[in-house]
């Protein structure tokens, strides 16, 4: 992205006093227009934290239960406010409330187009349901059925002849429409004993093999639709024998409501939410695989109500059992991304309007060779460039925070969207498949494509900044065939990515675990692992190769060491056939002052040790043991996907696409030199976490301090800490179309620990969804707006959408000294002309999904 220009102008201290002579201290009043920070002067003036108000985790847990809904004549989804006294509560679509339950059904409309017959075979009146007899399994039966979520059984109920050769009279259904059979002690009532009967004593438990076939998707529908028209029907089999009529049969519309427990597992679960259907032999053959195997239906997230809807056909006595199951991606943010964002290639510094602030750990010296340069850096526009579609999970350090030494990664694309043109696979997946070099390379601060020249075989970054790069292969790494690269500097320095075991490595010896793999298929010929047969098409790929090793020419050396975890999905859309792949990585020590030749046979002159942590916070009810992240416990753990876990050996039901993610924060960075044979502490770091509130999205782990702690002379000196003041700012340019505003925070202040405060003033809003306030561009190829066009995917679409996110600049930036009485020092930007958006030429973006971004 090419941004924006800035004109820099800055009100010296003379004109302040000229025009305001009389100048009071500078906490009491200020000279100088603009925004009052939050120094350490605690002035009644400054701006709220907007970081200080602290996520708390929910205590709510999944509701259980039984009730029926019983139909009023001829009823379909009435108007909501049409009910009368002794009938169920309804919701804003006219649905009628189960009991207590935080379900809602009704008879649903017939869709537009569509003819609803007249009358029943034989000139008989139509056979209908007179109610639908809801049961909501509590956790332990959901567990039972492989399921997370809610599960909610739903049972048609007619009033019909047990004669199969009776006429259908359509009798109507029990003038006590209100009636509420509401039974929340887990126990159903006596004509419902064994939570498989129908309510009325008739048909069948459903104990049967039938699947719902998912229905011709559709585009999603605005939310000002009705409900009858936003949500599509699953269909279920209904087995009846020759000569018997079926069951009565009738489309309901279905809400569930999730609000009260939409944080219930972290990694905004609420927004991923979808539903599917359970085989009828779920509940009595757990084992079998195809009884394992949910049915995705459509189905509609309302993320604004927190409510998931769909329209099911459902017949008399026969159960149909949908469960609440979260994908990889939703409004917040995908986790099938990795960490890998698209603004690592947004221009820096100045041109782009973003606030950067980086944090110097400095290192202590050793005679000759590389050294580390570790700088955590902040940058506002990294957030900006969160969208939809990348994974949002915030970096080790917090949001906007990354401290990466370097590394190389290589994209892959879902197998469902890398079909046809020769592919060998005929059915969607959410594997991942070979899709050419599309590599980028990240060192010292900065991102970089690497450009292939097919010819010469050879390897260059697209600035070709004359480094020398190599793919190498033979080193046990993980990957198929050990490949590894080698980038040589002009200088001669060389910096080895995921070669694993070091120069001198023998068995025994350590390995730095610095790739990063997963399971690959080669679905077209000529690809690594190509077979005629999709299934034999996959080996073992990395992703992502991890800076592990420096020399320069002198043989000076400097290693670096990793920790990576692993996790499990149900390959070629299997529960039942696990496969391991890397989801996350983490840099745990650097060595350096080293030599090639002894790696492992001496001591480094000095290392760098970095501590983690759960993304935790402790209290003095909970501890954070890694050992805790479990199914109860995972409220605790905001911003981690809980729910995409799948342990060795387990069904990996729902999950059956990698998923990258981490449960790890970094909370210390040591320095250490090496005193005769043991190592003395030089300085030490401490990150002080925080998970704020947001809009109602997952909470992103925040930094709100770093303590820095000199050790030396036999007493550690602490210096004041830099803290760090927030405010929340929408990415998404809100419509109110029943999806999030995706709200991050960002740096507003910093508080040095040198006494003095920098404050930081950001754009409005230029962009605007709101009916009647809409504030757009006029296409996404002629955009002179502050916002730019993105297309992602819901889990309840079947294709992209097109929505739009904001880009905020920094329009002031204000120095304080808090100390004394000094005159404040601003600096305005101006900015010319409008934004420069870039094209987006990606591969791996099918064309006419590539917009300026």
């Amino acid at each position: 992205m090419a941004l924006l220009v800035p004109l820099i102008g800055t009100t010296p201290p003379a004109q302040a006093k000229q025009a305001r002579p009389d100048l009071p201290r500078l906490q009491q009043d200020r000279p100088v227009e603009g925004k009052v920070f939050p120094g350490r002067s605690k002035s009644s003036k400054a701006q709220r934290n907007d970081a200080d108000k602290l996520w708390r985790a929910p205590d709510a847990k999944l509701p259980s239960g039984h009730a029926k809904i019983a139909f009023a004549p001829g009823a379909a989804a009435p108007a909501p406010g049409k009910n009368g006294a002794g009938q169920p509560a309804k919701d804003d679509n006219g649905l009628a409330q189960a009991g207590d339950l935080p379900v809602y059904a009704a008879p649903a409309e017939a869709p537009a187009g569509r003819r609803m017959p007249r009358s029943a075979p034989g000139g008989t009146a139509p056979a209908t349901l007179d109610g639908v007899q809801v049961d909501m399994l509590d956790g332990k039966a959901a567990s039972q059925l492989g399921a997370k979520g809610p599960v909610v059984k739903l049972t048609g109920t007619a009033e019909s002849p047990t004669d199969p050769n009776a006429p259908q009279t359509g009798k109507p259904a029990d003038t006590n429409a209100g009636e509420n059979t509401d039974d929340r002690d887990g126990k159903p009532k006596a004509e419902q004993a064994d939570g498989d009967t129908p309510a009325n004593g008739e048909g069948s438990s459903g104990d049967t093999d039938a699947k719902a076939p998912a229905e011709a998707s559709a585009a999603p529908q605005p939310r000002s639709a009705s409900a009858a028209a936003r949500i599509d029907r699953a269909t279920q089999a209904t087995a009846t024998a020759d000569g018997q009529r079926a069951p009565p049969q009738q489309d309901i519309a279905v809400e569930l409501d999730y609000s009260a427990y939409a944080q219930h597992y972290g990694g905004d679960w609420g927004s991923r939410l979808k539903l599917v259907q359970l085989p009828a032999c779920a509940a009595t053959e757990p084992g079998r695989a195809d009884c394992a195997q949910p049915t995705e239906i459509k189905s509609e997230n309302d993320l604004a109500k927190q409510r998931l809807t769909a329209r099911v056909a459902l017949s008399a006595g026969q159960p149909l059992t949908l469960a609440a199951a979260a994908g990889t991606s939703g409004a917040a943010g995908s986790f099938n991304a990795t960490s890998l964002s698209p603004s690592g290639s947004w221009a820096a510094g100045g041109h782009a309007g973003g606030f950067s602030w980086n944090h110097p750990v400095e290192t202590p010296d050793v005679p000759g060779g590389p050294e580390p340069e570790i700088t955590l850096g902040y940058s506002s526009q990294a957030i900006d460039g969160r969208t939809s579609s990348t994974n949002n999970q915030s970096s080790w350090i917090g949001e906007g925070w990354d401290y990466q030494p370097g590394f190389i990664e290589r994209r892959y694309q879902s197998c469902q969207q890398d079909m046809g043109n020769g592919a060998n696979n005929k059915t969607k997946t959410g594997d991942l498949c070979w899709f050419g070099n599309s590599l980028t390379v990240s060192l010292d601060g900065s991102s970089n494509e690497l450009v292939r020249d097919d010819k010469a075989g050879t390897w260059k970054t697209a600035d070709d900044d004359g480094a020398r790069i190599e793919l190498k292969k033979g080193a046990a790494n993980g990957d198929d065939d050990g490949e590894h690269w080698v980038l040589t500097t002009t200088d001669g320095t060389q910096y080895w990515f995921g070669l694993n075991r070091l120069p001198g490595w023998s068995a025994g010896k350590p390995e730095t675990n610095s790739t990063l793999t997963a399971p690959v298929f080669g679905n077209h010929p000529g690809e690594p692992c190509y077979n005629t047969a999709f299934d034999k098409s996959a080996c073992t790929q990395a992703y992502r190769w991890n800076l592990d090793y420096v020399v320069d020419p002198h043989g000076n050396a400097m290693s670096l060491w990793w920790n990576k975890d692993t996790n499990h999905y149900g390959q070629l859309g299997k529960a039942d056939k696990p496969v391991r792949y890397d989801r996350d990585g983490y840099l745990t020590r650097i060595d350096y002052g080293q030599r090639a030749e002894s790696l492992f046979s001496e001591q480094a002159p000095a290392r760098v040790t970095f501590t983690t942590a759960e993304r935790c916070i402790p209290s003095k009810d909970f501890d954070c043991a890694p050992g805790k992240l479990t199914k109860e416990n995972a409220k605790h753990w905001p911003d981690v996907p809980f729910d995409l876990k799948c342990d060795a050996g387990a069904k990996c039901t729902n999950k059956l696409s990698p998923s990258f993610w981490t449960t790890k924060r970094l909370t210390q960075i040591t320095t250490e030199a090496l005193v005769g044979n043991s190592y003395a502490k030089a300085d030490t770091w401490t990150l002080k976490q925080s998970f704020p509130q947001t809009d109602g999205t997952s909470p992103a782990l925040w930094l709100a301090a770093i303590d820095h702690t000199g050790h030396g002379g036999g007493k550690d000196t602490a210096m004041p800490p830099v803290a760090f003041t927030g405010q929340m700012m929408d990415n998404r340019v809100d419509g109110f179309e029943g999806l999030e505003p995706f709200s991050r925070h960002r740096i507003s202040a910093v508080n040095t620990e040198h006494g003095s405060t920098v404050g930081v003033t950001y754009s409005e809003r230029e962009c605007s969804a709101m009916p009647g306030k809409q504030k757009l561009p006029a296409s996404p190829q002629d955009n002179g707006m502050r916002c730019y066009p993105m297309y992602w995917t819901p889990e309840w679409a079947d294709k992209p959408i097109l929505d739009w996110f904001h880009k905020y600049v920094v329009t002031e930036i204000r120095e304080e000294d808090n100390v004394t009485d000094a005159l404040p020092k601003v600096t305005a930007y101006e900015y010319l002309g409008s934004p420069a958006w870039a094209y987006d030429d990606s591969e791996l973006t099918e064309a006419k999904h590539r917009t300026w971004s």
